[in-house]
């Protein structure tokens, strides 16, 4: 491959620049770089159209007239820039005439030198661009050392840290019930936590052979809560005793379970739990548990009352006549809902709904081989999903997703409360601002009128304090509003007429059975999209 070639001919006083058009492969240089040249060397005696035809065009030898030169030999040269960042030194090659000096390894080590260039310098870039000459373009003769950055420390946890960790399911979509893996535990002497400690980076070094410090890396923490301990070394944490391992608020916390081997009814009484619960039995009617952690019951539940700070298990279902409660801090995952009311702050995942009234903090999933849902209320933030919904006989269905009634009031309260309180607190700020301006007039007042409205703009500058909270949950409120219109149902099979589906604050029936639907807000209306 031959790239252009270039030289300075002069005959009889006058400067040529010989063009020689590369081959079919070989490279065209940039006709401002030659432009760059030719003012350097003070040869401003040329046509430009003529000049940059032969570079970019010319397919045989060209002689172009640049200006007058005394001078008749001309050495080939070598200019070295820095990069902006320091981390690169490019080259360009000038041409010169046919006696002249031609590039060499320590004509370019000495360009190098002059633009400082001390570390990275490429000998083998070097000796191949001298190998085979490109002029008038920028080749890379120097490359610093960049920067490795070190890595943070990072915690590993040998334990579910995700309070939204959905159970497994069977290939049909329901729900393994024998092996759900949402509860972590742990035995005495397990270590349930370590830090893997940060990595120091390593210098880099620019051209110039001027070091530069990587970014110290952070070092991982872990904060020990109750029921586990740091080992010797300080970097792994172990369970002190054998218990439910979860995290809570950043720290690693152990709960010791309670364990009853048979049912909660007369023999055990109601139960009142400190940590976790986990019952052999079924919960029997109009007994309750209460636990400060998980409740995890391997029966069913009858017309009772089951309340945990984290998340209920109930691998046999509830049936609870209508009186039937359930209630979790986190997620609340049941065979079966039927007749009962069950809140979640998490999400809620059973196979059927039947007569119930459920409300989750994030979604509600109804999956499994029937993955029905028949009369009653069903609440959800995000999403409501099931197989089919609604029922041709009995009560009506209502589905609500999106924004709570009681956010949307509480924003029309607060609203109504921060116009009142700004009114009032623009009439202060008047007064104040009036009063200011008076005595700088140079207006005289008495020190009761002085002292009441120093207390005015005490008052003032308090209730604009006071209103910081309020105006932060308005912001609040209005971001939930934007994810609330993004809620959704979605309807695997059947939807049944008389069903009703609220989305924040639309309402739509169902007239007719519908199949495979998702019912979204869209236009200020509830719709029926497809399925994705």
């Amino acid at each position: 491959m031959k790239n252009q070639k270039f030289e300075i001919v002069v005959q009889e006083k006058i400067a040529y620049l010989k063009v020689l058009p590369p081959d079919e492969d070989g490279q065209r240089v940039d006709v401002q770089q030659v432009l760059y040249f030719l003012g350097k060397k003070e040869f401003n005696d040329y046509n430009l159209k003529e000049l940059t035809s032969a570079i970019n065009d010319a397919t045989e030898e060209k002689l172009i007239k640049v200006g007058a030169s005394e001078q008749e030999k001309f050495d080939e040269s070598v200019d070295c820039d820095i990069a902006f960042d320091k981390m690169s030194a490019k080259c360009i090659f000038y041409p010169g005439s046919k006696t002249g000096k031609k590039i060499s390894k320590e004509m370019i080590m000495a360009a190098l030198s002059s633009s400082k260039v001390s570390y990275g310098i490429m000998d083998d870039a070097i000796d191949k661009a001298i190998k085979n000459i490109v002029y008038f373009k920028e080749i890379v003769l120097a490359r610093g050392k960049e920067v490795e950055d070190g890595k943070d420390g990072k915690v590993k946890y040998y334990f579910n840290t995700n309070p939204s960790h959905r159970p497994r399911q069977k290939a049909d979509g329901s729900v393994d019930y024998k092996n759900l893996d949402t509860i972590s535990q742990a035995k005495k002497g397990d270590v349930v936590a370590e830090i893997i400690k940060e990595v120091e980076g390593t210098p880099g070094v620019n051209v110039l052979g001027e070091e530069k410090a990587p970014k110290a890396p952070n070092p991982a923490t872990i904060t020990a809560g109750n029921g586990v301990s740091f080992n010797e070394e300080g970097d792994k944490l172990v369970a002190d005793f054998t218990g439910h391992i979860s995290l809570d608020k950043g720290a690693v916390v152990m709960s010791e379970v309670y364990e009853v081997a048979s049912d909660v009814d007369n023999s055990t009484g109601n139960l009142s739990y400190a940590g976790s619960v986990t019952i052999k039995g079924n919960v029997t009617s109009g007994f309750s548990v209460t636990a400060n952690g998980n409740i995890e019951i391997e029966g069913m539940v009858e017309d009772a009352y089951i309340e945990a700070t984290g998340q209920v298990i109930i691998k046999g279902g509830i049936v609870g006549k209508g009186k039937g409660v359930i209630k979790a801090g986190e997620n609340v995952i049941v065979k079966y809902i039927e007749s009962a009311k069950v809140i979640a702050k998490g999400y809620i995942e059973t196979d059927i709904i039947l007569n119930s009234d459920v409300s989750a903090g994030i979604d509600v999933r109804v999956s499994g081989k029937k993955g029905i849902i028949n009369g009653g209320i069903v609440r959800a933030s995000r999403y409501v999903e099931a197989n089919g919904i609604g029922t041709s006989m009995g009560s009506p269905t209502t589905i609500m997703v999106g924004l709570d009634p009681k956010v949307r009031e509480e924003l029309s309260m607060l609203t109504q409360n921060l116009a009142e309180k700004e009114e009032e607190l623009e009439k202060i700020k008047v007064t104040v601002t009036n009063f200011s301006s008076r005595i700088k007039k140079g207006e005289n007042f008495s020190k009761d009128k002085i002292l009441y409205v120093q207390k005015l703009a005490l008052v003032y500058k308090e209730q604009q304090k006071a209103l910081s909270p309020m105006r932060e949950r308005l912001e609040e409120i209005k971001a939930e509003m934007k994810e609330a219109d993004k809620s959704y149902v979605v309807v695997s099979g059947d939807v049944q007429p008389g069903t009703i589906i609220i989305i924040s604050d639309l309402r739509y029936t169902v007239k007719s059975s519908t199949a495979h639907s998702k019912f979204v807000k869209r236009d200020g209306e509830v719709r029926i999209a497809g399925m994705d």
